[in-house]
């Protein structure tokens, strides 16, 4: 298949007010304070920003990096979008805001509601949006700032406490950090973690550097982010070797012109068991393939009940899914543009490209070398590669509990939070608030509730549903101390 063209695209970078947290430059009191200003901490903002009366936000923000996050921040140019333009408006009820949003800043004519553009433009939609509201409305500050504790106050409301050790108090306080920054893979050795050859972030200037030196290179994962490296590896011209290694050896699937199929299963009486949704998946995909469809209108028909089904499965089929289907589902879900598989294929075609399907036992530091030491899939002996460099591409932490961040650790050291029952996310503990209002948790750290809550279409109905909410409760929470916490995904 002929590889669609990507348009070429300037945007310029919009002026960012953001601020520092000092006493002279903020309010000694805001209404809410959102830590994290990627997609959803931003978007949630732009709809307080909004309203008739607005109240008094700060956006928090580690990086200066206001409106992209990480997601949409850190790619290159040649690291396209994963949902094709006309579905990524920050908007539920704007649908193709970013489309005409691309279309009135871009030179070119072409871009059609099923072009994937690179990530780097979509960040650029999200930091105009944030920059036009920061603009308009007083109400809401940009503070640069790393916030490290969330504390309780006695008499209502929070103290945040800043890495410099500043402080900013607020009423009400929503984590928007988004993913957690990925762990070191088990077995990796201490010597081989500080050894520039093992390259911990995949988006780094690092990565990039190695993808471009002779001798072979490693990249542990097969998912998304092993897109954007091989992506990147044939921008800069690559010609040694790449190895992949997974547990299973898949790559995500491209995404096609599939035709739109009606839902084919009952609300009103969804599976509650992995055995049976299956089995009708399964024969649905039958049924669709042996008409000349395709199974990625069965997979796209399932995602207005993927929460449902979620909520109604009992944990242990939720582990069920988690131990044998998560990964084929992943790919399958969670899905990659033509052109960025084409790449993949590219390579592996040529022989370039080898992908290895095994656990990852051990990463030994040598002289002249990285030593990997993996078990094939289905086999009892171990098996090594020594290559030149490794890159850690096996995707965001979930579990809270081998999460790094200070703020997160705190919140957990304060018992605010404690970590979903499956590792997936957190849960947040009743006694930060007097019970009058249920804490939320909303976005990745709710993938444990959820399941489907990382994806655009879920965060920006869920940053719509929170703002609704904090406006329609101010004048209760005016009426007497709340003191809320919230967690909120970037």
């Amino acid at each position: 298949m002929p590889e669609e063209r990507i348009p070429s695209i300037t945007f310029p970078i919009p002026a960012m007010p953001n601020r520092q947290p000092s006493p002279d430059s903020v309010p000694s009191r805001f209404e809410v304070a959102i830590i994290g200003a990627g997609f959803s901490g931003s978007m949630l903002a732009v709809h307080l920003a909004a309203a008739d009366d607005p109240p008094k936000v700060a956006l928090i923000e580690r990086t200066r990096s206001f409106g992209p996050g990480l997601a949409y921040g850190a790619a290159a140019k040649e690291h396209l979008l994963n949902v094709p333009a006309g579905k990524m408006s920050a908007f539920p009820d704007k649908p193709s805001d970013f489309l005409n949003w691309a279309r009135e800043h871009s030179d070119e004519e072409n871009i059609t509601p099923g072009t994937f553009l690179p990530r780097v433009v979509y960040g650029r939609y999200l930091s105009d949006l944030l920059a036009n509201a920061a603009r308009r409305t007083p109400e809401l500050e940009l503070i640069d700032a790393e916030a490290v504790d969330v504390e309780p106050l006695a008499e209502g409301g929070v103290r945040i406490h800043f890495a410099d050790g500043g402080t900013l108090e607020a009423d009400n306080v929503i984590l928007a950090w988004g993913n957690l920054p990925p762990t070191t893979p088990p077995g990796v050795c201490p010597k081989a973690v500080g050894d520039e050859r093992f390259i911990h972030n995949p988006w780094s200037a690092e990565a990039r550097e190695a993808l471009t030196l002779p001798g072979d290179v490693l990249i542990i994962g097969s998912g998304l982010t092993c897109l954007d490296l091989l992506a990147t590896a044939k921008k800069m011209g690559r010609t040694g070797p790449i190895h992949v290694l997974s547990r299973h050896g898949l790559f995500p699937q491209a995404h096609n012109a599939a035709t739109p199929r009606r839902p084919f299963l009952d609300a009103a009486q969804l599976p509650n068991n992995m055995r049976r949704l299956f089995r009708q998946v399964r024969a649905e995909v039958a049924l669709v393939e042996s008409k000349g469809g395709d199974w990625r209108a069965v997979v796209d028909s399932l995602r207005p009940f993927i929460q449902d089904i979620w909520i109604g499965l009992p944990d242990g089929e939720r582990r069920r899914f988690l131990r044998h289907v998560r990964t084929l589902w992943e790919t399958l879900r969670h899905r990659a543009a033509q052109q960025m598989r084409a790449v993949k294929d590219e390579f592996e075609s040529c022989g370039q490209l080898q992908r290895h399907k095994g656990r990852l036992e051990r990463v030994n530091q040598a002289a002249d070398a990285v030593e990997v030491i993996y078990r094939p899939r289905g086999k009892s002996e171990s098996t090594s590669i020594r290559v030149q460099t490794v890159i850690n591409a096996t995707g965001p932490e979930v579990n809270p509990s081998r999460a790094q961040s200070p703020l997160l650790k705190n919140l957990l050291a304060r018992r605010m939070a404690k970590p979903d029952r499956l590792g997936l996310g957190i849960e947040i503990t009743p006694d930060f608030t007097d019970g009058a209002d249920p804490l939320h948790t909303v976005g990745s750290l709710r993938k444990g509730a959820l399941w489907e809550s990382t994806a655009v279409p879920e965060l920006r109905g869920q940053a719509a549903e929170l703002a609704k909410h904090l406006l329609a409760s101010r004048e209760a929470a005016a009426a007497g101390p709340a003191g809320h916490i919230w967690i909120f995904e970037i």
